[in-house]
């Protein structure tokens, strides 16, 4: 009984050298991006945009008055996704059909944020939303000049979405997409 007693008196003085006041704090990720560089993109379709440099355009599919353009950021393994629609008397049919795709995202969503764009001088205008939840499109926005072009666009992770884990990857493609859309210029 005494070594017994012995044993476990010499564990507790050579086991626990420190001891643990408090809860270690929450850790966050740290993810860090590089600073974007913007080029501007004037392949030949119907618009122009700036570009950040560390996007690859991996697609663009051609049909008659319709592009895909699919530009990847594999460093954090998403992609956007822009499809380009040339008017025909439609843009009401394309706005409701891009809301109505919008809205199966923001059903499962927690929050859903909207900005406007107007840029007279280019004649853009349309509107980015901002999803915020377990959705897999937390981007998603459509461009037009009202007349001839009509231009959406959806950001995508190749990854299970998890708002709080994605959020800084999803914050550095917003501003590029801002970017995208204040650069914007139809060419006709």
């Amino acid at each position: 009984m005494n070594r017994i007693f012995l044993l476990l008196f010499l564990l507790y003085i050579t086991g626990c050298k420190e001891k643990i006041l408090a809860p270690k704090p929450k850790a966050f990720l740290n993810l860090k991006y590089p600073s974007p560089n913007y080029s501007n993109y004037d392949y030949n379709i119907p618009f122009s945009f700036d570009s950040n440099d560390l996007v690859q355009i991996e697609s663009l599919f051609e049909k008659k008055d319709k592009f895909d353009i699919k530009l990847n950021y594999n460093i954090i393994n998403a992609s956007l996704y822009l499809n380009y629609v040339k008017l025909n008397n439609n843009l009401d049919e394309l706005i409701s059909q891009t809301n109505f795709n919008l809205n199966n995202h923001v059903k499962i969503a927690t929050k859903a944020s909207k900005q406007d764009f107007s840029n007279e001088i280019n004649k853009v205008y349309g509107t980015l939303y901002e999803l915020i939840g377990p959705v897999a499109e937390p981007c998603h926005f459509y461009l037009t000049d009202s007349s001839d072009n009509f231009l959406k666009g959806s950001l995508y992770f190749k990854v299970k979405p998890n708002y709080d884990s994605l959020f800084p990857a999803i914050y550095y493609c917003k501003n590029d997409i801002i970017r995208l859309i204040e650069s914007l210029k139809w060419k006709n």
